[in-house]
């Protein structure tokens, strides 16, 4: 039985060969401390921000924060007290 081979399969058996061995190696490590550290405080972030726990937020933002948020309708948001409302 012959079949057909696209592009697509080649590329993605060339990638599937090529990265195995470094993804196993990759998926045996363990986080470091400073990975650890860094989720563990972005989890702590997002968790604040879906509970609107403004003063967990306010710890682990810095002050000087700008952003573009979609309730300022284009215009630059400077600073954080605008996320304590929204």
């Amino acid at each position: 039985e012959t079949a057909q081979r696209t592009a697509c399969d080649c590329i993605e058996t060339s990638i599937t060969t090529t990265h195995s061995t470094s993804v196993q190696t990759v998926s045996k490590q363990q986080p470091s401390m400073d990975e650890e550290t860094l989720i563990t405080s972005t989890q702590t972030l997002l968790d604040a921000i879906a509970s609107a726990d403004y003063e967990t937020y306010q710890q682990l933002v810095d002050p000087s924060l700008t952003s573009f948020e979609p309730e300022a309708v284009g215009y630059l948001v400077e600073g954080i007290g605008f996320h304590k409302y929204y």
